[in-house]
């Protein structure tokens, strides 16, 4: 199911990763991540050039490029990286405005003296670690985007300390049961879930330029793995020893995922075995697979009793993002904001 219980403040000011993975890990996501981030990262990282002046505080054009390349490896699971090529100039516009508005959001908070407890930092973790079902998910999640819990945890107590301003400048929005039976009863694609499988692989990668007799080489160490298997093996072992996939140290574990989200070659395999069954050799354009099916769930509709409090708490989350748009519009109406030596920045309020 699509919809969240925690508050769209707290995701929005996060940005991280809630947005899921839409291929797999080891294939065309990384690829697109990789091409994304390399592209947000061209113009040096850590540029010292001062773009904008917020109310006398400088923000360099190495902290843009920074908050670029974040929001590009977050679309590299959306768009290819040709796609993200041409999207820079947006991207940057709206990194500029992000690191703009996280500036104006933090000045507000000390100057209201808002503070964060540890309580509430530990109760907005574990309401986003329940999203993921297991704490070793959200850290397989982190480490996809190349990022550690200490990093959310910092950005989890700015969440905090946002909402807190909003309860105080916006208000809580009621929520009626009316409008929570109208919300499901007017999108009934976000509480369908399609048959899933959670599968593990070992994956014996090749680059785009490998050879006949590089190839000939992996598949030859592939089926000397496969006939280890066949032999009784550990398979999360051998996928921790061999695999050259990002999942190698979960012991080749993909997580869930549903039909659509892998190459065709690795996702008729999975969906055709059976739980517990290991595959023969799987070969796509990433390299030769060996796939082991964990799990299944079968795919239901969501009934309403099953689903409401989690869409009470994705539209009160969401008035309060609306609420956080006036409101860090009115911090920038207020503010004195001057653009330098970056006219393309330079963008009327």
């Amino acid at each position: 199911m699509k919809v969240l219980k925690v508050s769209m403040v707290l995701i929005g000011i996060l940005g991280l990763f809630l947005a899921g993975c839409a291929k797999e890990e080891c294939g065309e996501q990384a690829e697109a991540q990789q091409g994304g981030a390399e592209s947000a990262s061209q113009a040096s990282p850590g540029d010292p050039t001062v773009v904008v002046i917020v109310d006398g505080t400088e923000i360099t054009n190495g902290k843009i490029e920074e908050e670029s390349a974040k929001l590009m490896q977050q679309m590299g699971s959306q768009m290819s990286p040709q796609q993200m090529e041409s999207m820079k100039g947006v991207v940057k516009q709206q990194a500029t405005d992000n690191v703009i508005n996280r500036l104006l959001l933090e000045q507000a908070i000390e100057d209201e003296g808002i503070e964060a407890t540890q309580d509430e930092i530990d109760e907005r973790m574990a309401q986003v670690t329940a999203q993921f079902g297991s704490e070793e998910e959200l850290q397989n999640r982190l480490a996809m985007m190349g990022m550690t819990k200490e990093t959310l945890l910092s950005e989890m107590g700015t969440a905090v300390k946002v909402e807190k301003l909003m309860d105080k400048h916006a208000g809580a929005s009621g929520i009626t049961d009316a409008q929570v039976r109208e919300y499901y009863d007017s999108n009934p694609a976000q509480f369908r879930q399609p048959e899933q499988v959670r599968a593990s692989h070992i994956l014996f990668g090749l680059d785009d330029g490998a050879t006949p007799e590089m190839r000939a080489e992996k598949k030859a160490d592939a089926e000397r793995v496969l006939a280890e298997l066949k032999q009784g093996a550990n398979f999360e072992e051998l996928a921790t020893q061999h695999s050259t996939c990002p999942s190698a140290p979960r012991g080749g574990d993909l997580g869930l995922f549903e039909k659509g989200r892998m190459v065709k070659p690795f996702e008729d395999t999975a969906f055709a075995l059976g739980i517990g069954e290991t595959s023969g050799l799987v070969e796509t354009r990433f390299g030769f697979h060996i796939i082991k099916l964990v799990d299944r769930v079968e795919g239901r509709t969501i009934p309403f009793d099953e689903a409401k409090e989690n869409i009470k708490g994705f539209l009160e989350g969401r008035g309060k993002q609306e609420g956080l748009k006036v409101y860090t519009d009115e911090l920038r109406a207020n503010a004195d904001i001057e653009y330098k030596n970056a006219p393309e920045l330079n963008t009327p309020e």
